[in-house]
């Protein structure tokens, strides 16, 4: 098995649309995020992006079933 370089996008074209939802899910909790944000500010953004993106699963698999 290859490894792969963790960064590495699994759907390049994907950045944008993941860029986009960073920044909404930013500008929801009212965080800034950046370099020069702390760890915990940037982690809470990316915890609920983690949410959305499992809740956007869930209801794509319940519209196939």
């Amino acid at each position: 098995m290859t490894r792969r370089n963790r960064r590495e996008r699994l759907a390049p074209r994907a950045q944008d649309a993941l860029d986009r939802l960073k920044e909404e899910t930013a500008r929801e909790l009212d965080i800034e995020t950046g370099a020069d944000q702390t760890a915990r500010n940037n982690g809470a953004v990316g915890g609920q992006i983690v949410r959305k993106l499992i809740q956007l699963g869930e209801e794509s698999l319940g519209k196939k079933a």
